[in-house]
């Protein structure tokens, strides 16, 4: 999403992004050619991860871009974005080239098949709980199951969703032993809440990670190891984007964070090529190795790009 940091920079570019064409809503769903440009990113700090291949993103589609949420297997991913969209697509890695096939895109809809316009379709967050993917929406602060077609299920929400500002719902979804985790990206005291909700709806408990200030979360996903990954991001108008990634353990019924602080396992800062990191997935490949990739948003504008990296996990 967009901090209000980032839209007071974007007013600057106003009139040239008044010029740029939109996202679109019309049609069905649509093949998408997917291209994947090595690039060169450095890390400010790396413990537990090692850097093993960074791209640039690109699509034939005008919607194509603004990444919030990913799912990634050995071998698909599924994405979607804060304006209404889902990818799917298959990918295969050769040496340092990343190629993608059988790219697919969706427009996100009511289960009565109604577009939910920009308020309803701002996906922020993507999961997968027992073969079925939850993505959560703010401005109007929601989760719903998805259906294959992008089609979105009964939503489920809490009280505590209301009170988030529009602008700073809920931004994390992750999900593990029958129970989806949900952060939003405000933070109080130092520290992001954590809901936990079982896929009916019914929520089940509440938690919190300490969060560096002035750094909010923009996603989490737990992985293989049952340990919880989560992004966090800080924006200036002087010095760009600073990312963090940070690992924290899971113990107990319902599964809670122990350690509020969590472990930093990379910085990235001015100057690292780094851009608006906001999904986050886990994978394990068909070697037993497992790979941590980051994604995104672009925010459709010409000055920034949707960048995709892969670490594998050492420890």
């Amino acid at each position: 999403m967009t901090s209000w940091r980032m839209r007071a920079a974007c007013l600057v570019l106003a009139l040239v992004l008044l010029t740029i064409p939109g996202p679109g809503r019309s049609g069905g769903p649509r093949a998408v050619e997917i291209h994947a440009e090595p690039t060169s990113v450095v890390a400010d700090r790396l413990d537990g991860l090692v850097l093993s291949g960074a791209w640039e993103l690109t699509g034939n589609l005008r919607r194509f871009g603004g990444f919030s949420g990913l799912i990634v297997d050995d071998g698909s991913l599924i994405a979607v974005s804060d304006r209404g969209v889902m990818v799917t697509a298959r990918f295969a890695r050769s040496g340092s080239d990343l190629s993608f096939s059988d790219g697919r895109l969706v427009r996100l809809k009511e289960s009565d098949g109604t577009d939910p316009g920009n308020e309803g379709g701002d996906a922020e967050a993507l999961t997968r709980l027992d073969g079925q993917i939850y993505a959560a929406f703010e401005r109007d602060h929601r989760i719903a199951p998805l259906t294959p077609d992008g089609v979105m299920g009964a939503p489920i929400t809490v009280p505590d969703f209301e009170r988030l500002p529009s602008n700073g719902g809920i931004e994390a979804l992750a999900a593990t032993s029958g129970v989806l985790l949900a952060m939003p990206e405000v933070s109080r005291g130092g520290r992001t809440p954590l809901y936990v909700l079982d896929p009916g709806g019914r929520f089940i408990a509440r938690g919190a990670i300490d969060t560096p200030r002035p750094h909010v979360v923009t996603d989490a996903a737990v992985g293989p190891d049952g340990m919880l990954y989560v992004t966090l991001r800080d924006f200036s108008l002087f010095t760009g984007f600073s990312i963090r990634v940070r690992r924290h353990r899971l113990a107990g019924t319902p599964p809670l964070p122990v350690d509020g602080a969590g472990d930093t396992l990379a910085s990235f800062g001015a100057g690292t090529g780094i851009d608006n990191i906001e999904a986050v997935a886990l994978w394990t490949d068909g070697e037993g190795v497992l790979r941590l990739w980051l994604l995104s948003d672009d925010n459709f504008n010409i000055f920034q790009r949707t960048l995709l990296l892969e670490f594998v996990v050492t420890r």
